[in-house]
């Protein structure tokens, strides 16, 4: 028996408890109509807007997702992430602070079909849908992994929970429980993140001691690829994720353009320390050996690392 798993059972309940809070905030918002169910209205704050499109990219992709590949490759993938962090603050400084022309609007096919046409409407819708399946395809797969490495769930099995309970409460409560869910997430997460790291480069001796264990190529962003290939990385990262649907439907939902910009340019550049954080956590999972694959160094990380009841926070903001 590994040490502390005569207390993992609390760090499970901690992960059920959080699940169903997630499920009670969905019945208790429970909507009535479709604009409730998007939550127009523009009754949303600065933070507000600010912790849930942070919660949005905190999600596998960009934390899991970029350990994962710091892990394998180094540095090079936290890097190119910087382009995201610049295409969201430059959203924020040019681009939000048009969109009261569009109130009333909650969607990005609304915004094209009242600039172009219910044709446009529809052909943004279609492709909405597409870009969107993808994503959650990936966050499934994502959280089945999660779900296994931490819990010790099978991943089909654990993909079916996981979206069988984010299913439930933002279908019964709408876009305003994912909105609670994804503050409690970024709360939870944006202080777990950091203590992980904190704690493993402890474990390590020290970043000094961990970057020394690391082979030479992790520190060269250029590792596994030319610099015609990174910069290429960068620019996906900045215009690939630019105004997708779940970012762009949170820029529409804020109480005035002007806090809903200052959120857009704050997420961008908290995104910075974040990517680094996590890329961080990635290439410390590989210089202390927790485990021999990349995608599991974020989970493995957290349940070797962590205390019981931070443990459990952390698995419960990451299965959310």
């Amino acid at each position: 028996m590994e040490k502390g798993d005569g207390f993992m059972w609390m760090d499970t309940g901690m992960v059920v408890l959080y699940l169903a809070v997630l499920i009670g905030i969905g019945f208790r918002g429970r909507v009535k109509d479709v604009k409730g169910f998007i939550a127009a209205g523009g009754r949303y704050g600065t933070f507000t807007i600010f912790a849930s499109l942070s919660a949005s990219y905190i999600g596998g992709g960009y934390s899991s997702g970029n350990a994962a590949e710091a892990f394998s490759g180094g540095i090079g993938m936290p890097l190119a992430l910087f382009g995201f962090s610049l295409s969201t603050i430059l959203i924020g400084r040019f681009l939000v602070p048009g969109v009261r022309r569009f109130e009333g609007e909650a969607t990005v096919g609304g915004v094209i079909g009242r600039s172009y046409g219910r044709a446009a409407r529809v052909l943004t819708g279609i492709f909405s849908f597409v870009c969107c399946a993808g994503v959650v395809g990936a966050q499934m797969g994502a959280m089945g992994l999660v779900f296994n490495v931490l819990l010790g769930i099978p991943p089909r099995l654990g993909i079916l929970i996981g979206c069988g309970i984010v299913m439930l409460y933002s279908t019964t409560g709408g876009l305003s429980s994912v909105i609670m869910a994804d503050m409690v997430q970024f709360m939870m997460l944006a202080i777990g993140m950091p203590l992980l790291l904190f704690m493993a480069l402890d474990r390590a001796g020290g970043a000094g001691a961990m970057l020394k264990t690391l082979p030479a190529e992790y520190l060269n962003p250029f590792n596994g690829t030319t610099p015609s290939g990174f910069f290429s990385m960068f620019l996906t990262m900045m215009f690939g994720e630019a105004l997708a649907p779940p970012y762009t439907q949170r820029l529409l939902i804020g109480r005035n353009p002007m806090g809903t910009a200052r959120a857009t340019i704050l997420s961008g550049v908290f995104s910075v320390p974040f990517f680094i954080i996590t890329g961080m956590i990635g290439m410390t999972a590989f210089s202390l050996g927790i485990t021999g694959e990349a995608a599991t160094a974020m989970p493995a990380l957290v349940k070797e690392i962590l205390p019981v009841g931070v443990r459990g926070l952390v698995m419960a903001s990451m299965v959310s």
